[in-house]
């Protein structure tokens, strides 16, 4: 009863290495880039994926924090091609595990990443937070279909084109991940679980 009713338009089978540089976003739903965009000084967790949106200014992606697990973090363009100190998006995005592989809508406010913490169904799960007045909110599991045991990461969503992605490896192809194409919907519909053959 808990089960969102989707549709998936489509899916590739990609390597997992790059698997990013598939999603087709438009440049107003940002972009998604390697380690490498990042300045020399900054650490990073391996593997993650840098958010920017569309203006270019600003930086979110994942890195070990003092405890040693991957967190979220974000830094802000200063003037003359400089880039402020990274801060942690929140301390509670990773619930106890890692974080990784963010999503920033442009609205600003609303947040999908994976964590792989106390509320994950195994492995990394697809997690939405948005930002309040002292920071992110408790996430929430997006649940299934998006998660799954195995892992599921990396959902954006591009309000121009209405298409939306997510990158899995629950079907256990060595070195390769699935990513699966949706239209994503302002309301969200579960899959009515008295449906004859729902199995």
């Amino acid at each position: 009863g808990r089960v969102e009713q989707i549709e998936v338009v489509d899916s590739l089978v990609v390597d997992a290495e790059d698997f990013f540089r598939h999603y087709k976003l438009s440049p107003e739903s940002g972009s998604l880039n390697p380690a490498s965009v990042l300045p020399e000084t900054f650490e990073a967790a391996e593997p993650t994926v840098v958010y920017e949106p569309e203006s270019g200014r600003q930086m979110i992606w994942a890195a070990p924090d003092s405890a040693g697990n991957f967190a979220l973090y974000s830094t802000s363009e200063l003037y003359g091609d400089t880039w402020e100190t990274p801060s942690p998006l929140g301390a509670d995005l990773g619930e106890g595990g890692d974080a990784n592989y963010p999503f920033l809508m442009p609205d600003g406010i609303t947040l999908y990443y994976a964590n792989d913490g106390e509320n994950s169904l195994g492995g990394l799960d697809i997690f939405i937070s948005r930002r309040g007045d002292d920071g992110f909110l408790q996430p929430q599991n997006l649940g299934m279909p998006y998660n799954s045991p195995y892992d599921d990461y990396m959902l954006a969503i591009d309000e121009l084109t209405g298409a939306g992605w997510w990158a899995t490896d629950r079907n256990r192809i060595p070195g390769k991940v699935t990513i699966y194409v949706f239209i994503p919907q302002e309301l969200r519909r579960n899959v009515d679980p008295e449906i004859k053959d729902l199995i």
